[in-house]
């Protein structure tokens, strides 16, 4: 059944969006007033249509300062093309031969007919190329192949130039094309562009300073009410929903475990959007009542809720994954022959995590401690006002178990056999649920108390000065990070590789003010316990001058080979070829009357730095101009009949045909605006080049309506296969190799993420060994917005983990634009690199889920965490940082996988093994922690099988001997099981990302070895029973 996308459902109930499309809409009908107007088509000249061309692909949807900030780029860009076709112009002028023109003067004489206006004779002579120059013409060539090559450089380096590059380049090629026609200088064939332009941008200032007007400050509030607040409602809402339904319903929560992606998904881009803009609030005028440094510490508070919202939707994943696991094992039952084969592809999960699920399963319903039984009380829960009231109704099935009195495990019950025994993984799921609800009600409360406090100290309107103009310039000199595809909507591919993390713990979604980077000073200082400096093995640190010149050369001579460096070699090729027809005499007159010049345009326009992509957007670019030049055609007999055109009916029609893909233009996702642009700038030509025939006097004629279509497809056409077979040299650079390369450094940014995460529970576990007992600090005090320590710690990896999302969700066009490829070395397995960036998702969502937990536990339970269960164990802490580099680095060079790699959740529950077995409870004790909470002594099941006791998730302890009442009820243990959840989470995840590699890049294998490990690694875990 079809439906509307959920985008165009909301922007279709928002007054904003339709003021904003109002007045796009009569920005455009200005421009295409312009147009029909003979005094201003006067003016303007053969590229009248252009500034309709602008409204369309730039139109004003936008707060005035980002419009100025943004068309400044433009400007600049055009003036440098300029500038640069002025210097070319010159050059070959110097250059060109006076005797061969005088000549070349002396026959345009003779050819000249007496009864024809002589100056139009020469016009026509010239653009036949009449008065080419061989040498001027080359230096010509010179110009625009290194101007394209330095352009194309720029949008390499520096995307948020790309606005400028492009519109750069288009200028250059007008001047370099046109100026070799000449004999004598004329500096000013760039003005059909710029005047255009000037119209333009004259008209959309004016709208947003009159129609509907609205300042960025403003902007800024709306994007957190509409991107962030709304979304995080819906999370709740969809919560709520899950809350209310069975988790044995398998449909249902898978249905609500992919609304909830999606939902983290548009929460993620509204951060991005919205901390995007963060940095240029104060440069603005703007009048409220709250100014920029106001909605900047309003920023800091909501990055943390928006970290705490992806920590919500956990505990959906928890169960779809429990029900994932649930549906494999029945397949499995089923398919007996099947097991060998899987375990042949190492997919295959070992027999006693498959067994310790299967008794899990089997104790739960028998004593009715199932999913479906402790959810209906979890919805309960989750209304009751006094939270931790409504913690104890979620033990309450479980107090049979336990004696009144004592709060300890009845007799009976330590007695029972293990296959009678209650098992606690549910209620621990549960405590998930619970810790991430209260740390989420805690930071939306601290973001309510701001805004409150900030309301009762701006209680009149005031106008706020700008204060902080030299962002700008910081902002788009930034080199690395920005979505390209947010500021230039033709922009093809992704100019900045993402699979390099380039200062990747400076995020780009930073506040920027003075007082934020003072307080980034202190975040990096106490964040100075995880070195990840990277050093050249062949090369020692310059110590001089002259050395250190050495090593930045080197670097700019590397980037040549880079995927960028190549990328602006082929531009500059592309420009090249499609550039020597408008300077041969033989072929100068018919690209100069077939406006060859569009397809040097579309060509450069449709090179991307990246194969998949381009082959992918040169399709989506086809579809758009087609459906452009056919509702083009149409619009232009619409309006005009079989005659020359009815100005009247020629807007109306244009702008009723236009405003559709106008609208989708600026309510949809910038990432698929590029097909409604090209239908709607297409449409714009047919009927501007039909208009400008029939109403301007020209040298030659383009035609009207269909005459003007056919045409227009055939430039596009040779622009898209000259930049095709360009890609093709000297190989294309793969879309494939790069998704590879970012999912490999993604892996490796997000073990660095883990890194950190266990250092600063380190740090606080220190703290527990000195005896300092300090309870979490949830942060009631506002003023000034301080925070603790800890907290510092979080905001950091908070936007390290935002940077990481960023780069993950940026990468999801190229899974699909991958496959576009030729598969000339074999089908790409689209679907396990799909596999690994769901799974590098998760992984990012469990590290988040410890960083909330840790967020909350004191010293004393850090120090239990640490010391009483194996998940911080070393020499298990060495096998995750060794196994996600080893997996890194394989992925990256396609390397086989070492053969010894060990699968973690054997390594895990052998160090449980191990520590009970060398007694290591017994000799460590927290400072001041209580009794009551039963911690380890050296007892342990004497079976060979994982132990589904209440007091181990997936068989492992988490740091107590028995479980009773007072640590069931203990405000610390739904976050300390939050923390062990996430880290038996992360574990396994790593583990399925080592299966898939292993099948993507191989495994090195020694005879028997596999056997041999096996074999030694059960006869240590039985040793270690019987010591």
């Amino acid at each position: 059944m079809f439906s509307l996308p959920s985008w165009l459902l909301v922007a279709l109930k928002s007054r904003r969006k339709w003021k904003t499309f109002i007045r796009c809409t009569l920005v455009l009908v200005a421009t295409l007033v312009l147009l029909v107007d003979d005094a201003t088509l006067q003016s303007m000249g053969q590229a009248g249509f252009f500034a309709a061309i602008l409204a369309i692909m730039l139109p004003p949807s936008m707060p005035l300062t980002l419009f100025i900030l943004a068309n400044m780029t433009l400007v600049i860009g055009m003036l440098l093309g300029w500038a640069c076709g002025a210097a070319a112009m010159a050059a070959a002028l110097k250059a060109r031969s006076q005797t061969l023109l005088i000549a070349q003067l002396q026959s345009a004489q003779a050819l000249l007919d007496p009864n024809m206006p002589a100056a139009l004779q020469f016009e026509r002579l010239m653009f036949n190329g009449h008065f080419l120059d061989t040498r001027s013409s080359v230096v010509d060539g010179a110009f625009i192949f290194v101007g394209s090559f330095f352009l194309a450089a720029i949008r390499g380096l520096s995307p948020s130039l790309s606005l400028l590059s492009i519109f750069a380049l288009i200028v250059l090629d007008v001047m370099c094309s046109y100026g070799p026609l000449f004999y004598s200088a004329q500096y000013t064939i760039a003005k059909q562009f710029l005047i255009p332009t000037g119209y333009y941008l004259a008209i959309a200032i004016a709208s947003l300073v009159l129609v509907f007007p609205e300042t960025l400050n403003h902007v800024w509030l709306s994007l957190l009410s509409d991107s962030v607040f709304a979304p995080i409602k819906e999370t709740l809402d969809l919560l709520s929903q899950a809350l209310s339904s069975r988790p044995s319903d398998r449909a249902t929560w898978e249905s609500f475990t992919h609304t909830g992606t999606n939902l983290r998904q548009v929460v993620t881009e509204g951060a991005q959007g919205l901390l995007g803009q963060t940095a240029l609030l104060d440069v603005e005028f703007s009048l409220g009542k709250l100014g920029p440094g106001d909605l900047k510490k309003v920023s800091g508070e909501v990055k943390s809720l928006i970290f705490q919202t992806n920590g919500l939707l956990s505990f959906l994943t928890f169960v779809q994954e429990g029900n994932k696991m649930d549906e494999k094992e029945e397949a499995d039952l089923g398919r007996s022959a099947s097991s060998q084969k899987d375990k042949r592809d190492g997919m295959a999960t070992p027999d006693r995590l498959t067994w310790l699920r299967r008794e899990i399963r089997e104790h739960e319903t028998r004593h009715g401690h199932s999913l479906d039984s402790l959810v209906p009380i979890l919805e309960n829960v989750s209304e009751v006002k006094v939270f931790q009231e409504g913690r104890v109704k979620l033990i309450e099935p479980y107090k049979q178990f336990f004696d009144v009195e004592t709060g300890k495990l009845k007799e009976t019950t330590k007695h029972l056999p293990t296959t009678e025994k209650f098992t606690s993984r549910s209620l621990f799921l549960c405590f998930v649920f619970c810790d991430t609800l209260l740390v989420f009600s805690d930071r939306l409360s601290r973001v309510m108390r701001l805004v409150v406090d900030l309301d009762q100290k701006r209680s009149k309107v005031r106008m706020w000065a700008p204060s902080g103009f030299g962002k700008i310039g910081r902002k788009l000199m930034r080199s690395k990070g920005d979505d390209v595809k947010g500021v230039v909507p033709l922009a093809m591919g992704s100019a900045a590789d993402p699979s390099e993390y380039v200062d990747s713990e400076n995020s780009t979604m930073r506040d920027g003010d003075g007082d934020e980077e003072a307080t980034r000073s202190k975040h990096e200082e106490s964040h100075r316990g995880v070195d990840h400096h990277r050093r050249n093995p062949d090369a020692l640190p310059p110590r001089t001058g002259m050395g250190r010149f050495a090593v930045r050369l080197g670097a700019f001579l590397r980037w040549f080979k880079s995927a960028e460096g190549v990328f602006a070699l082929r531009t500059a090729i592309v420009t090249l070829a499609l550039w020597i027809p408008a300077v041969v005499p033989s072929s100068a007159g018919f690209n100069y009357e077939h406006k060859g010049l569009w397809a040097l345009v579309m060509a450069q326009m449709s090179l991307a730095v990246y194969a998949g992509e381009q082959i992918a957007g040169i399709a989506l670019r086809t579809v758009g101009t087609v459906l452009g030049l056919l509702l083009g055609m149409a619009v232009w007999y619409i309006g005009a009949g079989s005659g020359l055109g009815n100005p009247y009916g020629v807007v109306i029609s244009t702008t009723v045909f236009v405003a559709p893909f106008l609208y989708i233009r600026v309510v949809g996702p910038m990432q698929d605006a590029m097909l409604w642009i090209l239908a709607g700038v297409t449409i714009i030509f047919v009927v501007g080049y039909s208009w400008i025939d029939s109403h301007l006097e020209m040298l030659t004629s383009s035609g009207v309506g269909v005459e003007v279509g056919w045409r227009r497809a055939l430039l596009v056409i040779i622009g898209f296969v000259a930049a095709f077979v360009v890609m093709l040299f000297p190989q294309p650079t793969s879309a494939r190799t790069l998704v590879r390369k970012t999912v490999a450094s993604s892996l490796e940014q997000l073990g660095r993420v883990f890194a950190s995460e266990v250092d600063a529970i380190l740090a606080e576990e220190a703290k527990g060994r000195k005896g300092i007992v300090e309870r979490p600090d949830m942060g009631d005090q506002l003023e000034g917005v301080e925070v603790s320590p800890k907290e510092k710690r979080v905001r950091i990896l908070a936007e390290r983990m935002l940077t990481i999302a960023t780069r993950l969700q940026t990468l999801t066009p190229s899974l699909d634009t991958g496959k576009w490829e030729p598969q000339l070395q074999g089908s790409w397995p689209q679907h396990h690199y799909q596999a690994l960036h769901t799974l590098e998702t998760r992984l990012l969502s469990c590290l988040g889920l410890l960083a909330g937990s840790f967020v909350r536990l004191d010293t004393n339970w850090c120090y239990i965490l640490v010391h009483k269960t194996p998940f911080l164990n070393p020499h298990l802490l060495a096998d995750i940082f060794s196994t996600i580099s080893v997996l890194s680095h394989a992925l990256s060079a396609g390397y086989p996988v070492p053969a010894s790699l060990p699968r973690l959740r054997d390594r895990l529950i052998y160090h449980d093994r191990h520590m009970f077995a060398h007694g290591q409870s017994s000799f460590l004790k927290p400072q001041k922690c209580s009794e009551k909470k039963g911690l380890l002594d050296n007892g342990y099941s004497s079976t060979t099988e994982l132990d589904p006791s209440p007091n181990k998730v997936d068989g492992v302890t988490i740091g107590f001997e028995e479980l009773t009442l007072d640590v069931l009820i203990d405000d610390q243990l739904p976050a300390h099981s939050t923390a062990v959840l996430a880290i038996s989470s992360i574990l396994a995840i790593i583990d399925e990302i080592a299966d898939i590699i292993r099948i993507l890049c191989g495994e090195t294998s020694f005879e028997g070895i596999g056997a041999l490990h096996q074999e030694y690694l059960n006869r240590e875990e039985a040793m270690l029973y019987h010591t």
